[in-house]
């Protein structure tokens, strides 16, 4: 197996990224693009309302879905060849709930109920990133650990966006912090992954999994930096870093 290639150290903090080496742009989701906090709270007051509405089916939902986070982040430290069936597997063994049930109930309260909230709740300057970077030829990829296309369209933005993947995809079938994804959408801009830079919001996830794809990042929020990423408090802040107008 070939050696993955080394992150560019990115320039200290306030100064730019060298304009005429990056060539795409990769981000996260959930976390990364809306602020996740809010949204969190908005759907759980969905789901208790629906489990007023039908105390059973409810009390099953909360016991699904707190199965299959669960789930998902042991998988992380296992490692697994098949993702998203690995994690609902084990959600369906945690909660006793039946696998077709399951299935339904993470395609509701996990893709379709939180479009409108992620709207609401889109990080300032997001937009206007995206449209920068594609003015300037830069080419726009996302990786997501669930599959994003839905909430890319409730955010208004998966019409600025070349290539999306997910942990779920045949042929990736790894959460982050494998970098399984990352290489992938680099391969789909047709670029090398030292010529990415990549954006998400979890140090110990998005920032090692790009560390080992060999790709610069930045994440939002983050303190302190190192292993190859830098902390970045805004889009706007990200864009002028990156060296666009």
């Amino acid at each position: 197996m070939s050696a993955l290639p080394t992150a560019r150290p990115l320039p200290s903090t306030g100064s730019a990224i060298d304009r005429a080496a990056l060539r795409a742009l990769v981000l996260d989701v959930d976390g990364t693009m809306y602020v996740q906090r809010p949204v969190r709270v908005g759907m759980a007051l969905r789901l208790a309302r629906a489990t007023l509405a039908s105390p059973a089916a409810g009390l099953r939902s909360w016991r699904v879905l707190h199965a299959y986070r669960a789930a998902q982040e042991t998988l992380r430290l296992e490692g697994s060849r098949a993702a998203g069936e690995d994690q609902l597997r084990r959600a369906v063994d945690r909660s006793g709930v039946g696998l077709d049930e399951a299935r339904a109930c993470v395609a509701r309260w996990m893709h379709e109920e939180p479009g409108p909230l992620l709207r609401r709740h889109r990080r300032a300057g997001l937009l206007e990133l995206l449209g920068a970077a594609r003015a300037a030829g830069v080419r726009i990829g996302v990786f997501s650990d669930y599959p994003a296309e839905r909430k890319l369209a409730a955010l208004g933005v998966d019409g600025l966006v070349d290539a999306v993947a997910s942990a779920h995809d045949a042929g990736i079938g790894a959460f982050k912090p494998s970098p399984a994804g990352l290489l992938a959408v680099a391969r789909a801009l047709g670029v090398s992954p030292a010529d990415c830079v990549y954006v998400g919001d979890r140090p110990e996830v998005d920032g090692a999994a790009a560390a080992a794809a060999g790709m610069p990042a930045f994440i939002v929020g983050g303190r302190g930096g190192g292993n190859g990423w830098d902390p970045i408090d805004s889009f706007p802040a990200l864009a002028r870093r990156l060296g666009l107008p």
